[in-house]
């Protein structure tokens, strides 16, 4: 098997064929980096014709003159094969040292645990710590610092809209009910409209206390994914 480049134009398609696959891993997030300055490798591990593994890399600062690669949300892979994993790893890494690098940072978009919608580990569910277990024994380790979001929250959105609003919590619903009598609307927001979006979030972060995104990677991601992402604003008309 070789580590071979993928054409940007066939990255998306050939990811989506992956069961780990997410907007991350895709020309479009591919494109919204590049436009904020990072230099960004499509990369894949081939058996003949077949591609085994994907990872769209992008040069993530430096240090002492050396290059920091990540891979956001980590390769497209079969994590449970560890000696693909392994192989990847070693291609990757002679590919970032051909590059100046000297470290590569991954976050697998894998459940480490399943969890409620509270975030209590749920007895008996899914887990992937054989997976940890042996991406350890490659090599990797465990950062100490969270340089990306810990948890993601899912929602099924292949069920009917009853059924998704009937595992809301009561209180979700009540408050979602109340908005609607009393005329709050929920709209699209337009790229020109976006500075809008960014004063509510960075209000939001101040007083939750967390850090907001700059209105540069809004503006960014709004061009780079099209109609695959939306910026919504709830709004009341308290003039009527």
């Amino acid at each position: 098997m070789e580590l071979r480049e993928v054409a940007k134009d066939k990255f998306n398609a050939i990811a989506n064929k992956f069961i780990c696959k997410n907007f991350f891993q895709t020309s479009n997030m591919g494109d919204s980096l590049e436009s904020r300055g990072k230099k960004i490798y499509y990369l894949g591990l081939a058996n003949k014709e077949e591609w085994v593994a994907l990872a769209m890399l992008m040069e993530d600062g430096t240090f002492l003159s050396k290059k920091i690669f990540t891979c956001l949300k980590g390769f497209l892979i079969d994590y449970n094969d560890t000696s693909l994993v392994k192989l990847f790893t070693e291609k990757l890494l002679e590919f970032i040292k051909s590059k100046n690098g000297f470290k590569l940072n991954i976050d697998p978009y894998i459940i480490e645990v399943e969890r409620d919608i509270d975030g209590n580990v749920i007895d008996g569910g899914k887990n992937n710590y054989a997976v940890i277990k042996n991406l350890k024994s490659i090599g990797y380790q465990k950062s100490k610092y969270d340089t990306q979001v810990r948890f993601n929250f899912c929602l099924d959105l292949n069920k009917n809209e009853q059924e998704i609003f009937g595992n809301f919590k009561a209180t979700t619903r009540n408050l979602i009910n109340k908005a609607e009598r009393e005329g709050v609307e929920v709209v699209d927001l337009k790229y020109e409209e976006l500075a809008n979006f960014k004063t509510i979030t960075e209000d939001t972060c101040k007083r939750r206390g967390f850090p907001d995104k700059s209105l540069e990677y809004y503006q960014s991601m709004y061009k780079s994914f099209g109609d695959k992402v939306v910026f919504k604003l709830a709004r009341l008309n308290v003039l009527k």
